[in-house]
């Protein structure tokens, strides 16, 4: 005859509490290749998972010494695949000169890696990679940041523009965050 035991499982099942615990472990400590933690972790910020930082700034903010898009990044090497610069007020563009340039410090390859003139940022619209006056695709290098500069002139639109960094992790866990 079955008789009740009491194993310390007051309001579910064995079954229901012991998926319980396994959902709650964090996955940060699980780094056993093949385990299904680390699977998951893999999932999140393997190489080739995709990262997106998002920074609105004011474009009298856009000064020729720069203004920082990104903290530092660490970790690795992230590619920027994409940068999309969304206007959504009313810029003054008419007639101005003025380039907005996204550069690195990287050790290789540091500079310029993608330009916008002011007169291609009117009210309402998107600027990225396939439209941008210049660009090329970046590996952003470990301890390495983005920022914004005006070159030319200065940038004088009081609009805030929305940059959106696309970029692809090249090595497991690299990582960087907005400034």
């Amino acid at each position: 005859m079955p008789r009740d035991i009491d194993i310390g499982f007051p309001t579910a099942t064995p079954t229901e509490a012991f998926a319980d615990a396994v959902c709650d472990e964090l996955l940060s400590g699980h780094t056993t290749a093949g385990s299904e933690g680390n699977v998951l972790q893999d999932a999140y910020t393997g190489i080739g998972t995709t990262l997106i930082i998002q920074k609105t700034i004011n474009q009298n903010a856009i000064v020729a010494a720069g203004v920082d898009l990104t903290g530092v990044s660490s970790g690795g090497v992230l590619e920027v695949e994409d940068v999309i610069a969304k206007v959504a007020t009313a810029v003054d563009s008419t007639g101005h000169a003025a380039t907005i340039e996204l550069y690195t410090n990287n050790v290789l390859g540091n500079g310029s890696f993608c330009t916008m003139a002011q007169a291609k940022l009117p009210a309402n619209s998107t600027c990225d990679f396939k439209n941008a006056t210049t660009a090329k695709k970046l590996a952003l290098e470990s301890g390495k940041k983005i920022t914004v500069k005006a070159s030319g002139e200065a940038v004088t639109s009081n609009a805030n523009i929305t940059f959106t960094i696309v970029m692809r992790r090249v090595t497991a866990g690299a990582t960087i965050a907005a400034a």
